[in-house]
């Protein structure tokens, strides 16, 4: 698991921040708490996004947000199924 990369959140009101270093599809096996944005760098295959999206929606508020990795094209980089 590379854990190279680097995150940074800012929210000044009552901001907090959990982050997970595991895979996410073992994480959500004991995840109970409800989240407001959820930003999953995971399996970029379509499958990937499909285990990923069933496994961590009914954790996201109503009206809360779910960012991936990877979701738009960028010069000399391939298109995963995560842009789609």
């Amino acid at each position: 698991m590379d854990l190279s990369g680097t995150i940074t959140g800012i929210d000044p009101p009552c901001g907090r921040v959990v982050l997970l270093r595991r895979w996410r599809h073992e994480a959500v096996v004991a995840w109970s708490t409800l989240i407001d944005l959820l930003f999953v760098d995971g399996d970029h295959s379509w499958a990937g996004i499909d285990r990923d999206w069933r496994g961590w929606r009914r954790h996201v508020v109503p009206g809360g947000a779910v960012a991936s990795h990877d979701s738009r094209s960028v010069s000399g980089r391939p298109n995963l199924d995560s842009r789609r």
